[in-house]
């Protein structure tokens, strides 16, 4: 899956429509099985409960989806990082070749003299070497952030579009609460897959952060003149 911002943002404003699409939808049903169903003695008690029941759950799902909402801006950010992160390691590798070419001097410095020199820059490379390996694993991890951000927020719409559809033509209060259930589990589902993505992009950042033999004492190799 690729993450393209003007789509991503697309499908935000979706959501945000299908929610009053939703509100609307939902407004009207109740209308509509009230009003069909009210005058029956006894059965029309029960169905008010049970469309009070509904009215609940909605608010309940509504208000999951409107913190959802909150963090919309993470995946684009997270998407803009990895690019940025992603021209690091580019620079970096550009830097690896230009090192690699000090390694020509080490075959025209024979014997002892070049034996000193291949040892003394002999830290550079690897160095060069980590920071771009470094730089594509954040890349990765950020750009990793920003699908799975996507990924929910597409399983956010489904389960709207598919509460819309369960709500629009409803006639009875009992498939009314059944697509409001179903819509709350189908959320709880999306926000499980994305704490699993996350945290997976999360393990790769901690991986990104260990110290490496490339940086003795933490820090940049330096070149010796043994």
């Amino acid at each position: 899956m690729d993450f393209s911002p003007g789509q991503y943002d697309a499908l935000i404003q979706k959501i945000e429509n299908g929610l009053n699409t939703a509100v609307s939808d939902a407004n009207a049903a109740i209308s509509r099985i009230e009003g069909a169903t009210s005058w029956i003695p006894g059965i029309g008690s029960a169905i008010k409960e049970a469309l009070d029941k509904f009215v609940s759950l909605m608010k309940e799902f509504m208000a999951k989806v409107g913190e959802a909402l909150k963090w919309t801006q993470i995946p684009p950010t997270m998407w803009q990082f990895g690019q940025t992160w992603l021209n690091l390691a580019t620079q970096a590798g550009q830097t690896a070749v230009n090192v690699k070419d000090l390694d020509s001097y080490s075959s025209q410095w024979q014997g002892i003299a070049g034996g000193k020199y291949a040892t003394g820059v002999a830290g550079q490379r690897p160095a060069v070497d980590t920071i771009q390996a470094r730089c594509n694993q954040i890349s990765g991890a950020c750009t990793g952030t920003a699908i799975s951000g996507l990924a929910f927020y597409i399983s956010v719409a489904t389960t709207i579009i598919g509460l819309i559809i369960a709500i629009a033509g409803a006639e009875l209060v009992f498939p009314l609460v059944a697509g409001i259930i179903t819509a709350i589990v189908g959320l709880a589902g999306a926000v499980a897959s994305l704490l699993i993505g996350v945290e997976g992009q999360a393990r790769t950042f901690q991986q990104a952060n260990e110290p490496s033999d490339s940086f003795p004492g933490n820090a940049w190799p330096q070149a010796v003149a043994p």
